[in-house]
């Protein structure tokens, strides 16, 4: 049986200002549009990649959190293929 390794699907960064101004910024720099939802003051904001790689996600946290700052990789499941006989 041959397993398909795991993808990135998302990366995702806290952040304490405006998600979308940051998602902004990041959208003009990669060249990848904004989600068509996101409107400045959202809890989140989101860039996805036309060609299939990993999506940028921006979302709010509170202010004063005393733990560094987090970025979070989230993977996709590979897909188990048939077993041939």
């Amino acid at each position: 049986m041959s397993l398909t390794p795991p993808t990135i699907h998302s990366l995702t960064f806290d952040c304490t200002g405006d998600p979308y101004d940051l998602g902004l910024f990041w959208s003009e720099l990669l060249g990848r549009p904004l989600a068509d939802d996101d409107k400045p003051g959202d809890p989140e904001a989101l860039i996805a990649d036309p060609a299939g790689g990993p999506r940028l996600l921006f979302v709010r946290v509170p202010e004063g959190r005393r733990s560094e700052d987090v970025t979070t990789a989230t993977a996709k499941r590979p897909r188990l293929r048939p077993l041939l006989t």
